[in-house]
């Protein structure tokens, strides 16, 4: 659950708002469905009204307006779920990738998809990926990963026995991972602005 701050932004992961007013994609595709669907019914009962004159409400409701909302369901319906498999669950994939580089994991991404737009973002990932390692000293990375989380499973272990003394270790290794990864950004940074060779 995120937080609403005094601002009225939603804290997503660190270094990240999101403005209170925003909505997610899936809701903003399936709020203008539902108005599209809903607008096309109305104008379906507004011309069978008209095209027949003589018929009752009662009759209009019962005898079209079933089938013509039956069908705006399923459309609703199958708009969504295609719509979340083919865009909505791959841009999530996507945004939690890149939070993990950005806390230091270097590495491709992997999401076979056939919608031409999102494998330009997964290509475009990848690429950048690629070119940050290259000035990375990527065994000595992974060292660091190892050894961080191995000095993290002792530190729970430690929690386990005496909480308030173990909290003060685990508050340093937070303190230090956000302090290397701040020190590998840096060296990205300079990298990337290196001139190529």
């Amino acid at each position: 659950m995120r937080d609403t701050g005094i601002d009225g932004h939603t804290e997503g992961p660190p270094g990240n708002t999101i403005a209170a007013s925003q909505h997610s994609l899936s809701s903003v595709v399936a709020l203008w469905t539902g108005v599209a669907i809903a607008l096309s019914m109305a104008g379906y009962a507004v011309f069978e009204y008209l095209s027949a004159p003589g018929v009752t409400l009662l009759e209009l409701i019962v005898n079209h307006l079933w089938h013509v909302a039956a069908l705006g369901a399923a459309i609703y319906g199958l708009c969504w779920l295609v719509l979340r498999r083919l865009l909505i669950r791959p841009l999530e994939q996507i945004y939690l990738h890149l939070y993990g580089i950005g806390a230091g994991r270097l590495e491709e991404l992997d999401l076979p998809t056939g919608v031409r737009e999102i494998q330009t973002i997964v290509d475009g990932v990848n690429l950048m990926v690629r070119r940050m390692e290259q000035g990375l000293d990527r065994q000595a990375i992974e060292r660091w990963h190892r050894e961080m989380a191995g000095l993290r499973g002792l530190a729970r272990q430690a929690f386990l026995r005496a909480p308030e003394e173990a909290q003060e270790i685990l508050d340093r290794l937070m303190r230090l991972e956000h302090a290397f990864v701040s020190v590998i950004q840096s060296a990205k940074r300079a990298h990337l602005r290196q001139p190529a060779a």
